[in-house]
């Protein structure tokens, strides 16, 4: 309890207004996450042979674009010249959600007793039914390092760093509502066209570490792959790592035995972060039908990056991103290069 109103204390007051609609004409960065770290080491004045501990904590914070990685279960962060794993999620700042993702469009909803069960209501995809698509995911707010004082120094002697990946996906879901203006080219040989989206829902999702674990293939907005997630355990939020060794807090219910270890544990949790925002999409003149090399939808957004900075010089609060919608009854899928406004709700550029 004490955790939630420190967070709701720490707020910022003219960025929680401007994300609830109340000062609409201000803009603040998307809200960050934090990593608490928790240092333990001796006293110097006490023997050798003592087990009492003290405990210094640290706290970094992150843009939440780069800390859906670098504050990931398992990823180590380095900073003043120490290195951290983060082991813990603070399960008292955020709250695990259920959700029903869609494998064909990049629809996704929170469950609620009035959520369609038996297609997608964006794209009608009868796949949304299927068990597979209700996953457990977390928003990222705070995650914890439990460290010791000396295994924490970095070798300055050395530049290594250990780095973990992730499997990460961006959502673009945009409802036809919100589309202010539209244009297409005029012709029978090239379907082309562009489209002014007063808002659109911009969701990335961590699916967990890329190396391949013992999860199967699932589809998630046209896209299949292996998605492991994060083992943590749903009490504590400790990372329950490879092996058979129990990882829990000190306080934790399963320590105290009010709770098996199994009934404890969460096999498989994704991370995300979520704003609305506007954007421009682009049709890219091809279909996913054809084999495209990725080579070139990258140097198609490099295209159209160095026009925008032609056109109007300093562009940085401006992002891109590939998506894809499926065209019904068809085999094709549609992709558009999204561009959009990385300030939750839009600057009005």
């Amino acid at each position: 309890i004490d955790g939630v109103i420190k967070s709701i204390n720490g707020e910022n007051v003219f960025g929680f207004m401007s994300r609830e609609g109340l000062l609409p004409n201000y803009a603040f960065p998307e809200e960050g996450a934090n990593l608490r770290v928790v240092l333990r080491r001796k006293p110097e004045d006490l023997d050798q042979g003592e087990t009492k501990w003290e405990r210094e904590t640290r706290e970094y914070s992150r843009a939440a674009a780069s800390a859906i990685s670098e504050f990931a279960p398992g990823n180590t962060f380095y900073a003043n010249g120490r290195h951290y794993q983060v082991d813990q999620i603070d399960l008292s700042s955020a709250k695990e959600e259920e959700w029903r993702l869609c494998p064909d469009c990049s629809h996704a909803e929170l469950l609620t007793p009035s959520t369609p069960a038996a297609a997608c209501p964006k794209c009608h995809s009868t796949g949304w039914a299927d068990k597979a698509q209700r996953r457990k995911m977390l928003k990222l707010s705070t995650v914890i390092s439990n460290a010791d004082y000396s295994e924490s120094m970095s070798d300055d002697s050395s530049d290594q760093r250990d780095v973990t990946f992730f499997t990460r996906q961006l959502l673009v879901e945009v409802s036809r509502k919100d589309v202010v203006r539209a244009y297409k080219v005029k012709s029978t040989d090239t379907d082309f066209g562009f489209e002014y989206v007063k808002r659109a829902t911009l969701r990335e999702i961590n699916y967990g570490p890329s190396d391949v674990g013992m999860a199967q293939e699932s589809s998630i907005a046209g896209e299949v792959c292996v998605r492991q997630g994060f083992k943590v355990c749903k009490k504590c939020g400790k990372v329950q790592w490879e092996g058979d060794k129990q990882n829990h807090s000190y306080f934790c219910d399963v320590k105290r035995g009010k709770v098996s270890h199994e009934d404890a544990i969460e096999e498989c949790l994704f991370l995300y972060r979520e704003f609305e925002t506007e954007a421009v999409r682009m049709l890219i003149p091809e279909t996913s039908a054809i084999d495209i090399a990725e080579g070139i939808v990258e140097s198609f957004k490099a295209s159209v990056l160095l026009g925008l900075k032609k056109k109007f010089g300093n562009v940085d609060h401006l992002a891109m991103t590939v998506s894809e919608e499926p065209v019904p009854e068809s085999g094709y899928r549609k992709r558009y290069l999204v561009i959009y406004d990385s300030v939750p709700g839009g600057t009005g550029y």
